[in-house]
């Protein structure tokens, strides 16, 4: 009976050993896919520039992306920001409006989108947008608010560039006494310069009725 006692008890003893083999084995796959996930995830952040961030509306502990570590020139490892941390690297004039956005977002749980400036760790300053949406814990309260975020400095500055360049080339239109027009591919005019006054009358009709359809502008 010893014999047979002990056997079992050895039998036992390494089936629980696998068991516990195979469930350390089954955590450090599940760590390793999560690894696989979270650097997946700050890859596809880093290639769209758009980080991650979350709200505890009862700690007002702040949390981060990488993305948005990056954004603002931090290190996580020694900045853990809390909702005023985060609101004090905006600009001065730009914090009202954030300020009152984040406390409609906790009390009436109502979401977002706002383009603001602020500083990074070395001075620079940027453009950014941030958009929020709210979720409600089992007492229907607003329990947190997360979001995105992104850099549009660049963008910013290629629109005013082109806007810039659009006014240029308008200006010089407009005083050239040559007739100018710009039209889309369908033929549709989107603008007729002031000179059109002093083209000739037949000219000018027979180049629209064969080539351009009059559209508001």
């Amino acid at each position: 009976l010893s014999s047979t006692s002990s056997a079992e008890e050895i039998s036992e003893t390494l089936r629980m050993l696998g068991q516990m083999a195979s469930e350390v084995f089954i955590q450090a796959d599940s760590v390793r896919r999560q690894g696989e996930q979270l650097e997946l995830l700050r890859l596809t952040e880093e290639m769209a520039g758009v980080g991650q961030w979350w709200i505890d509306v009862k700690t007002r502990q702040v949390s981060w992306s990488d993305e948005i570590y990056r954004i603002f020139g931090l290190d996580r490892a020694n900045f853990d920001p809390t909702v005023d941390d985060a609101v004090a690297l905006y600009l001065e004039e730009d914090r009202g409006v954030l300020e009152a956005a984040l406390e409609r977002c906790f009390v009436e749980g109502v979401g977002y989108k706002l383009r603001s400036r602020v500083h990074r760790a070395d001075g620079e300053i940027r453009m950014v947008e941030a958009q929020a949406d709210c979720e409600r814990g089992a007492d229907g309260e607003v329990a947190s608010v997360f979001g995105v975020f992104r850099d549009i400095t660049d963008e910013e500055g290629s629109k005013r560039q082109l806007a810039d360049s659009e006014s240029r080339y308008r200006l010089l239109a407009d005083r050239s006494s040559d007739l100018v027009l710009c039209h889309r591919v369908d033929g549709t005019l989107t603008y007729v310069s002031p000179s059109i006054g002093r083209q000739p009358s037949f000219g000018v009709m027979a180049y629209l009725s064969g080539n351009a359809i009059f559209a508001d502008y």
